[in-house]
C-alpha cells in the first residue's frame, strides 16, 4: 500500500511537471475567458505537422468555392475586349501566403475567422484572391518585367481587382515578395508574401477559441522600408 501511494505521488508530480513544461514551451500573447469562453493568442513554433499549419497552406476548394470562382470568371469574360496575357513570369506563379510583422519578426497567422486568411494564387492567366466569400479570379491582362526582375507588374481585370499589382522581389530564392496593390488615386497597400513550401520556415501566431469567433489579433504595421532592406 505504501509503495502504491509513493507511485501515485510520483505519477502526479510527473504529470504536473509535464503540463508546466508544455505551458512554458508555448509563448502566450493573450489568455482570457469571456462569459465562459476561452480565448488565447499564442506563437506556435515551426511545425509542419500542426493542424494550424496544414490549414494555412491548404488551397483546395469545396463545391461552393468553385461556384464563386466560376462566377467571377463569367464576369471577366463578359467583356469581349479583354485578352489574357499568356506571358505571366513563372517566377511568381504559385500559392502565396501572407506574412505578418509582430515585434520585429515575421509570422504566418491562423485567424479566428478563417475567412480572414491572407493568401493569393497565381497561374498563367489569373490572379486568384481569397476572401470571406471564397476565391475569386481576376484576369491578368498584362505582365511585364525582365527575366530576373526586381519588380513585376500585373494589370488585372475582375469584379474586385485592384488596377495593378506590383510584385517586388525581396528574395526569389527564399520565396519572399512584397505585393503592392495599387488603386486609383495612387494609393498603395503592401503585403509581405511567402510562396509555396517556403511557408514551412515560419512560426505561426494562432488566434484560438474553440467556442466562438473573436476579433482578429492586431499585428504591427508592416515596416515596408525594413522589408526593402532585405532585398537580394
Amino acid at each position: 500500500m505504501k509503495n502504491s501511494s509513493a507511485f501515485l505521488l510520483s505519477l502526479l508530480i510527473s504529470l504536473s511537471t509535464s503540463a508546466q513544461k508544455k505551458q512554458a514551451d508555448t509563448n502566450f500573447i493573450v489568455r482570457e475567458f469571456d462569459r465562459g469562453d476561452y480565448h488565447a493568442v499564442f506563437i506556435q513554433k515551426i511545425d509542419t505537422s500542426s493542424t494550424f499549419y496544414k490549414r494555412i497552406v491548404d488551397f483546395s476548394w469545396d463545391a461552393n468555392d468553385s461556384l464563386g470562382y466560376q462566377e467571377s470568371l463569367k464576369w471577366v469574360f463578359k467583356d469581349k475586349s479583354l485578352k489574357m496575357s499568356h506571358h505571366v513570369n513563372v517566377i511568381v506563379s504559385g500559392e502565396w501566403s501572407q506574412l505578418y510583422e509582430y515585434k520585429g519578426s515575421y509570422y504566418l497567422y491562423a485567424p479566428s475567422d478563417w475567412g480572414n486568411l491572407g493568401r493569393v494564387s497565381i497561374n498563367d492567366s489569373t490572379f486568384i484572391q481569397y476572401s470571406m466569400d471564397g476565391p475569386y479570379a481576376s484576369l491578368i491582362t498584362s505582365c511585364w518585367g525582365s527575366n530576373t526582375p526586381k519588380t513585376l507588374d500585373l494589370t488585372l481585370a475582375g469584379p474586385q481587382a485592384p488596377d495593378t499589382v506590383r510584385i517586388h522581389n525581396i528574395n526569389w530564392a527564399a520565396g519572399l515578395a512584397l505585393f503592392e496593390y495599387r488603386s486609383e488615386g495612387g494609393r498603395s497597400r503592401f503585403e509581405l508574401m511567402v510562396r509555396d513550401h517556403r511557408t514551412q520556415n515560419y512560426p505561426i501566431i494562432v488566434n484560438y477559441s474553440p467556442t466562438r469567433k473573436w476579433l482578429e489579433f492586431p499585428m504591427d504595421t508592416l515596416n515596408v522600408k525594413k522589408v526593402f532592406e532585405m532585398q537580394r
